[in-house]
């Protein structure tokens, strides 16, 4: 089976593992707790986290690859593979936006983004 024969989900769920990989710590993980970081809503307008882009994914909100594109080297088989999709980049740059406008930048946000 091809990535082409993949379902949308499916291959979106790919593309989340792969970007979610970079965050060992779980930094994005999870929609911010409001009881840890004080005035957050005033600061970011829009939250975002990788538990709601996978929401998102399970709920069917992401309708199309098109715009963005990733090319990735599949190790086991040199295959490249190039992703297009334009809700989830948006959403992901918005994750680490928001983490870069609320936090000083020293902080361990900063490094992995």
């Amino acid at each position: 089976s091809s990535l082409n024969d993949m379902p949308l989900r499916s291959i979106l769920q790919i593309i989340t593992d792969f970007l979610q990989r970079d965050d060992p710590d779980e930094l994005f993980a999870q929609p911010i707790n409001l009881d840890v970081v004080e005035k957050y809503h005033e600061i970011i307008k829009q939250p975002m986290d990788f538990g709601t882009i996978r929401a998102k994914i399970h709920e069917g909100l992401y309708t199309n690859l098109e715009q963005f594109k990733l090319l990735h080297t599949f190790p086991h088989d040199q295959t490249n593979i190039s992703f297009y999709f334009n809700d989830v980049q948006r959403d992901v740059f918005l994750m680490f936006s928001n983490a870069m406008n609320v936090n000083p930048a020293t902080s361990k946000y900063h490094q992995v983004v």
